[in-house]
């Protein structure tokens, strides 16, 4: 996905976070400062026993939310999910961490 990434104009950082809690704070704190400059950051998760990526998109921290858009979702494809919601689903099948790629503009 890096590469994919890249090949429409933007960097991509593949970093993994440990399925602890405190890996999801650790993750989840630099979710929010990557969406607050307006990053999208891709993240791999698993729901309904599938293995998934979601973009997500934004967030509103006083209703501990998280938007997103769903590439197999129904349209409107962008949904939300609360912090509990994120933390129980975002996890890699292939490995044992919680998978994203924080991305930025090519200088």
């Amino acid at each position: 996905m890096v590469s994919g990434v890249s090949k429409i104009g933007y960097r991509g950082e593949d970093k993994g976070y440990t399925l602890s809690e405190e890996g999801f704070d650790e993750g989840l704190k630099d979710i929010l400062a990557s969406l607050k400059y307006h990053r999208p950051v891709l993240v791999d998760m698993f729901v309904r026993s599938l293995d998934h990526a979601v973009l997500l998109t934004g967030y509103n921290r006083k209703a501990h939310q998280l938007f997103f858009l769903d590439p197999n979702g129904i349209s409107p494809y962008f949904q939300s999910f609360t912090y509990l919601q994120f933390e129980q689903n975002w996890h890699s099948v292939v490995a044992n961490v919680r998978g994203e790629i924080f991305t930025s503009p090519k200088d």
